[in-house]
């Protein structure tokens, strides 16, 4: 059969002619079959993609053929700052805290001092040993209150929780000094009444009830420091035996007095080295363990203050730089 036969065997026009074709298809190279089931094959740049700068080329495609998304900015309502606010001013206590320590020191010097050179009964009234001792008092009282508005600053009272007052804690100060003073003016009082018969009961009852409530009166600001340092995080322990161990001491020196110490030391009568020892043995050593208890606690209640202070100014600038890291928030529409 010849060509003419095989191309009339198609379509043709009514005249016989083939139909013709568009213009560079005849030139096109066939498609070769695909298998069925086969991937189709990438489709092939045009030539003239390369040669127009105005279409830019395509990226390629990874290697599983999925198209990677880009990551959505970060959003301005999932920033939760650390702290809202920054770190309170607090009082500076070191230079209380020192010089209370060294005032101790120096009032357990003055009295024995003056025990030996002038002799009993010459305490009570000489300045030099009453100075020290009130400007103990007073420096005691203002550790204590600026401590506590301290510690109310860093650390605010919660519900159910007492806050930490300056006034109350001088107030009480002010208690626990007064105490002992009206306990040993009560037990003079009475003392007179011990020697008459019937009345010794009443005598000893009123005695006891006296030291009784100065020893609670001398523990309440121990106590009310104690609970305020708790909340901050200051050792239970450290706070409560400040009070405790300078009892101890106090009625362990005045047991060992009344077991005959005196007695052991003046056979051929008190000198005045034996009077400073015995002394020394009933007032300097509840005292110095008092020093050392105050300088203890003290101590730790601005250590835990400061640490908590500086604590919140990490956090305050940890937040000041997250915040500043934080993209702008969008345009309102």
């Amino acid at each position: 059969m010849s060509d003419s036969g095989a191309v009339s065997g198609g379509d043709t026009d009514g005249d016989g002619a083939a139909p013709a074709l568009p213009a560079g298809v005849a030139d096109a190279p066939a498609i070769a079959a695909r298998p069925s089931g086969a991937p189709l094959p990438p489709p092939a740049a045009p030539e003239s993609a390369g040669d127009d700068p105005s279409i830019p080329p395509l990226p390629p495609l990874p290697a599983d053929g999925t198209v990677q998304q880009a990551p959505p900015p970060p959003s301005t309502g999932d920033f939760v700052p650390l702290r809202s606010d920054p770190p309170p001013s607090l009082f500076a206590t070191w230079w209380l805290r020192y010089m209370l320590a060294l005032s101790l020191l120096v009032a357990i010097g003055a009295t024995l001092a003056v025990e030996y050179a002038s002799g009993p009964g010459g305490l009570y009234g000489d300045p030099v040993v009453v100075a020290p001792h009130v400007l103990v008092a007073l420096l005691l009282m203002a550790w204590s209150i600026l401590a506590m508005v301290d510690v109310e600053r860093i650390a605010p009272a919660r519900r159910y929780q007492r806050r930490a007052r300056g006034s109350v804690v001088g107030l009480l100060w002010v208690l626990a000094f007064a105490a002992p003073v009206a306990a040993a003016a009560v037990i003079d009082g009475v003392r007179t009444q011990f020697d008459q018969p019937g009345d010794d009961g009443w005598a000893l009852v009123a005695a006891c009830g006296a030291v009784l409530v100065a020893f609670v009166v001398v523990w309440l600001p121990f106590r009310y420091i104690a609970q305020h340092g708790r909340r901050v995080g200051a050792p239970t322990a450290i706070l409560i035996g400040w009070f405790w161990l300078s009892l101890v001491a106090l009625v362990g020196s005045l047991t060992i007095v009344a077991l005959g110490l005196g007695d052991a030391l003046g056979d051929n009568g008190l000198t005045a080295a034996e009077r400073t020892i015995q002394l020394g043995v009933a007032y300097g050593v509840p005292m110095f363990v008092f020093t050392l208890a105050t300088w203890r606690a003290t101590t730790v209640i601005d250590e835990v203050v400061d640490l908590r202070w500086r604590r919140w100014r990490a956090e305050w600038d940890q937040t000041l730089a997250e915040m500043s890291a934080q993209p702008p928030p969008p345009p309102e529409r």
